[in-house]
């Protein structure tokens, strides 16, 4: 009983202490460090797309498809730390031209994960 009080107890204590971790705010950058994340952030970005944009149109070639590509936008985000991409493109079939697919997906550049992918079908 008293071992279980005590472990109880302890991890009562490692959950609080886990929360307070969550709350903590990330370190505050100075104007020039912001500017010079976002600079880094762009030209990881840049390269992160014509990689993409390139597969994507190996792809396209390969199954006769044709893509529309939007700008990419580039973000450093401070409180994630980390560099995110949005990419908008849509792809045209060429066997049922009356038929497009619109994508939408936001990827962390720098882990190359997708955080968020949409898309939809006209």
């Amino acid at each position: 009983m008293k071992a279980t009080v005590i472990l109880l107890s302890v991890l009562f204590i490692f959950s609080i202490a886990s929360c307070d971790q969550f709350k903590k705010q990330p370190e505050k950058l100075s104007k020039e460090k912001k500017i010079e994340l976002s600079e880094k952030c762009s030209r990881s970005g840049k390269t992160y797309f014509d990689e993409f944009w390139r597969s994507t149109n190996v792809l396209a070639i390969q199954f006769k498809t044709k893509y529309s590509w939007d700008d990419p936008e580039y973000y450093y985000s401070e409180k994630l730390n980390t560099c995110l991409i949005h990419i908008r493109y849509m792809e045209f079939d060429y066997y049922q031209s009356s038929i497009s697919h619109h994508y939408n997906q936001i990827i962390d550049v720098l882990t190359n994960k997708t955080l968020v992918r949409g898309w939809f079908e006209v």
